[in-house]
């Protein structure tokens, strides 16, 4: 009997048991498929976080503007005279943001003429300038980023204000810059200000392509038919140096239909005998400033060359005009 009751005891124990181990089987896979399902959650937010951040950003901005004024003259002895001056321009900008690598480009283009029935019209705004500025991160604890500037700048019109014969791409300057700079970003959280600017040392190839066009360098030199252009000077010329780069952008929504935007670029590239006479530099630059109203803008825009090779001294041309703008954003 005890044999027997005792056998019972074992049996029921050894079931118990087992059942306890079938429990705690099951708890440990409960355990590990919520690991699992955790696991596949977290990887799946880190999967959306890292695209988020490596998330292409593209920016596409066109604005053109159109103004103009009257101007009326008389005399006590003579005619009225009426003149009309008109300026059109044109601002476009492509920039793409990448995790590694941005590409920055911009085309600006600017036209203007007095226009008057006695005189024939004359050019007071003629300047195309396109860049297209490639960029990748080097140190990202420094925020440091190496830069291959790439500029072209010319004229469209037959003659500049000097009087010297010139055409479309004829003078053409063409420098390609490679530097190390900073390229710094900020907008406000109500996405109404933003701020970029640009700047950075580095080294600098420039060209210069001609057709018909003296150089200042050889306009003592007299051009006929018994000493053509092409004995004095070749149709390109290239020269090398250091190279400084600044270029800055401010944008602010002052209220829902007023607007600020200035735009600030100017490079600066050393000759060969910089270190011995610091007037030996080419400077190119542009300054364009706007207060917009709806439809209506005051603009100011500047263009500033410095180059003994193009002119004797520096060339400066400045615009204020009152017109009509829009900006189409994508």
């Amino acid at each position: 009997m005890r044999l027997s009751f005792l056998l019972v005891i074992l049996i029921f124990s050894s079931q118990l048991l087992i059942s306890q181990v079938e429990s705690d089987d099951v708890l440990n896979d409960e355990v590990l498929i919520d690991s699992l399902d955790n696991v596949d959650e977290y990887e799946e937010v880190e999967e959306e976080e890292l695209e988020e951040e490596s998330e292409t950003v593209i920016d596409f901005m066109v604005s053109p503007t159109l103004g103009f004024n009257l101007q009326s003259s008389s005399y006590e002895r003579g005619e009225e005279t009426i003149s009309a001056q008109w300026l059109g321009s044109i601002r476009s900008k492509l920039d793409i943001y990448g995790n590694i690598f941005n590409f920055n480009s911009s085309v600006t283009a600017q036209y203007g003429q007095i226009i008057s029935k006695e005189e024939t019209p004359q050019t007071t705004q003629d300047n195309l300038m396109v860049s297209i500025m490639p960029s990748m991160s080097l140190f990202e604890s420094l925020q440091l980023r190496l830069f291959l500037d790439n500029v072209l700048q010319t004229s469209m019109d037959e003659n500049d204000n000097y009087g010297n014969p010139i055409s479309f791409l004829d003078p053409a300057y063409l420098y390609h810059t490679l530097f190390v700079g900073q390229d710094y970003k900020w907008e406000n959280d109500e996405y109404t200000s933003s701020f970029n600017i640009i700047y950075g040392v580095g080294y600098a190839v420039q060209q210069t392509y001609t057709d018909k066009y003296i150089l200042e360098e050889n306009s003592d030199f007299i051009i006929d038919d018994n000493n053509p252009l092409s004995d004095v000077q070749s149709h390109f010329t290239l020269e090398t140096g250091y190279s400084g780069i600044l270029k800055f952008t401010y944008d602010t929504m002052i209220s829902d239909d007023f607007s600020y935007y200035t735009d600030f670029s100017i490079a600066a590239i050393t000759k060969d005998s910089f270190f011995e006479d610091i007037n030996k530099v080419s400077v190119n630059g542009i300054f364009y400033t706007s207060l917009t109203y709806k439809y209506f803008t005051l603009e100011y825009s500047a263009n500033l060359t410095y180059d003994e090779q193009i002119y004797s001294h520096r060339q400066l041309e400045q615009t204020l005009v009152f017109g009509f703008t829009h900006t189409f954003n994508f």
